[in-house]
């Protein structure tokens, strides 16, 4: 590879720190850290790869009680994580706790 060239993985990786979706977030992350929904799916305790699947296409939600582990899994800042998983799901909530002079 010559200067300026990068490889094919560096062409497909996003910042997941510019995503907002926590299942966005996990399917990049495990794409980043080369790992299958399955490998993943072990390491946070899941007995099948169905949630993971669920997750990443949107069709289910990170679990607020698993948001630390998944984090550590994915190599994530916790505080981080936490903070999009709850304007996901809870916006009101989120905006008090993580931008308290804005609803003044």
């Amino acid at each position: 590879t010559g200067y300026g060239s990068r490889t094919q993985k560096e062409l497909r990786m996003k910042d997941y720190k510019k995503l907002s979706d926590p299942g966005e977030i996990v399917a990049q992350r495990r794409s980043e850290l080369d790992m299958t929904q399955i490998e993943l799916a072990e390491k946070l305790d899941y007995p099948s790869v169905n949630f993971i699947s669920m997750l990443e296409k949107k069709r289910s939600k990170v679990p607020l009680e698993k948001s630390v582990k998944f984090a550590k899994v994915l190599e994530i800042d916790e505080k981080w994580f936490i903070e999009k998983i709850m304007r996901d799901r809870y916006p009101i909530v989120a905006e008090v706790l993580f931008n308290p002079n804005s609803r003044k």
